[in-house]
């Protein structure tokens, strides 16, 4: 069964941005990359509620990172360390 333009033009845009993390990051491998993504994709859907998500999957970034700042600010233990 062939593979649909929008499945194959998914991968072309996927592996173009890896490539693209590769080289700004310095990373040898492919699979270094696609971690170290992975990782960092993790981590910033962890701290994100379901609305925060949303917003920024649709483009409302700003939103999304003013929201987090409001929670974090409230947690204690999320502030970062003052030296």
């Amino acid at each position: 069964m062939p593979i649909t333009m929008d499945i194959q033009h998914a991968s072309e845009e996927f592996e173009a941005f890896l490539a693209d993390a590769r080289d700004r990051s310095g990373l040898a491998t492919r699979n270094q990359t696609y971690t170290m993504t992975q990782g960092v994709l993790q981590a910033f859907r962890r701290r994100l509620s379901l609305a925060d998500a949303i917003r920024f999957a649709f483009g409302d970034f700003e939103a999304a990172q003013r929201m987090r700042r409001r929670r974090r600010d409230l947690c204690p233990i999320c502030r970062p360390i003052e030296i």
